[in-house]
């Protein structure tokens, strides 16, 4: 797991298990946005409402999923997005 200092508006101090930590309190999600100039990541309360400033990077979500930590939860929907939630092994990390 590693720091993040490609993400604007996230501290480069925020690890991966920070936002483990976050989610798990917050019962959480990522939420990936495709848009037409990328990707938008955000990691987000159960109400949708971002739980840090700024996006979280491709590389830290990467660092999620090769872990286990956190797992796609479904198909990209009709708004380009795409729900990624949290694992048992995530859970317990965090």
């Amino acid at each position: 797991m590693s720091t993040d200092d490609d993400a604007p508006g996230i501290e480069p101090t925020i690890t991966t298990t920070d936002i483990l930590k976050t989610m798990v309190a917050q019962n959480g999600h990522i939420e990936v946005l495709r848009g037409p100039t990328g990707e938008l990541i955000s990691v987000c309360r159960t109400d949708g409402k971002a739980m840090f400033a700024g996006f979280m990077s491709r590389e830290m979500l990467d660092d999620l999923l090769e872990a286990g930590f956190v797992s796609q939860d479904g198909v990209e929907d009709e708004r380009k997005v795409t729900f990624f939630r949290l694992t048992e092994d995530g859970r317990a990390r965090g």
